[in-house]
């Protein structure tokens, strides 16, 4: 968590000076080579209020296969506008090991943006994806400072 506080705006109009900011995330690693994971955030302050929560669920069958999928949802409350936007997500990722410090990646997801109560703002839905190549140079000190 945390909290946050702000001078005096000066606007004529008395506007909300301090704010917080309260999270927590839980992880649970199955037997064998699953995992999910939650997180839930909420930001209060001047301005805006946002709230996020993400889950998602991992497949690791072996040190050079990883399968992915997560849900998203974040909701920006718009103080000094009336109304409220919601961003709902959808992605999924895979990554396949090469070498020992090699290995291609891919990532794709939806994501579908949703005004109401008169939000302002512009649309932010899209779709996203990336493949990648990634090399670690180097050893890696969270292994023992061995390569992967």
């Amino acid at each position: 968590g945390a909290y946050r506080k702000y001078a005096e705006t000066d606007a004529g109009l008395s506007l909300r000076t301090n704010g917080w900011r309260a999270g927590g995330d839980v992880i649970w690693r199955g037997e064998r080579s699953f995992s999910a994971s939650g997180s839930y955030d909420v930001d209060i302050g001047s301005g805006a209020a946002n709230t996020d929560v993400r889950v998602d669920t991992r497949w690791i069958p072996t040190s050079a296969l990883s399968l992915g999928v997560e849900g998203s949802v974040t909701q920006n409350i718009y103080e000094f506008r009336v109304g409220t936007g919601r961003i709902y997500g959808f992605s999924a990722d895979a990554s396949l090991g090469i070498r020992s410090d090699l290995q291609l990646a891919a990532a794709a997801g939806l994501y579908r943006h949703t005004l109401t109560n008169g939000a302002p703002g512009p649309d932010w839905s899209q779709r996203r994806a990336t493949i990648r190549l990634e090399w670690m140079v180097g050893a890696d000190p969270g292994l023992g400072g061995t390569v992967r």
